[in-house]
């Protein structure tokens, strides 16, 4: 049997998920048939309380509930006393230099430098951006992540595009720049022009994390 390629999903991630209600979708995008996908421990603690703070989201009940299944669907991970330490050492030197990468993002971080492969998915571009300046103080591997857009383009692989968008529109104070891509304040718009403002803002990303940011536009094909 191959080995399961490990994918590293982060707490932005799976809440902007469960309030596009793409649970589903990413359950199969994200499949733990053939890939290792992981999430923080802290997770069933720290999403709950800050969905609460969503006041703006609608169906809140609703999202919760597609928040427990991505929660339950996933393994735990299990970091090292070597990746705590060096997780703790990363989140030090980002705040030294006034980057933001939270301590959940630090230990995902220093996972995927630490066992040397994997996937991370984030949905915080503000998290892309630190990592991609921690290159000039630390070893850090190329082309390991994959932003939100990419997460959507890969949705809608999978999902017929009038349901996700609707799903998204919804919920559109979730991500200003998905809603954007989405054409939220319009009442119709078509499949081909909301892919190619995703592919634009993931073009935009690139320029200032050519480094870290992965080459793919399917999430799926950026899996090693």
């Amino acid at each position: 049997m191959n080995e399961r390629s490990l994918v590293l999903l982060d707490n932005d991630l799976l809440l902007k998920a469960a309030a596009y209600s793409l649970s589903g979708s990413s359950k199969s995008i994200f499949d733990t048939n053939t890939l290792d996908c992981q999430i923080l421990s802290s997770a069933k603690y720290v999403l709950p309380q800050l969905l609460a703070t969503k006041r703006a989201f609608t169906e809140l009940n609703k999202v919760k509930s597609e928040l427990e299944v991505l929660l339950s669907s996933f393994v735990e991970l299990d970091l090292s006393d070597a990746e705590l330490q060096a997780a703790a050492a990363l989140e030090q030197l980002a705040i030294r230099n006034s980057l933001e990468l939270d301590a959940g993002e630090s230990q995902l971080l220093a996972v995927r430098i630490t066992r040397g492969q994997g996937l991370l998915v984030t949905g915080d571009k503000r998290a892309i951006s630190a990592i991609e300046l921690l290159f000039d103080h630390v070893e850090i591997p190329e082309q390991f992540v994959a932003c939100l857009e990419q997460f959507m383009i890969s949705i809608l692989q999978q999902e017929e595009f009038q349901e996700v968008r609707a799903k998204v529109c919804a919920n559109a104070t979730a991500d200003k720049a998905v809603a954007i891509c989405f054409l939220c304040n319009s009442s119709h718009t078509g499949e081909a022009d909301v892919v190619e403002a995703l592919n634009s803002y993931i073009a935009h990303l690139r320029k200032s994390a050519a480094r870290v940011l992965t080459e793919d536009t399917s999430i799926l094909a950026a899996v090693p």
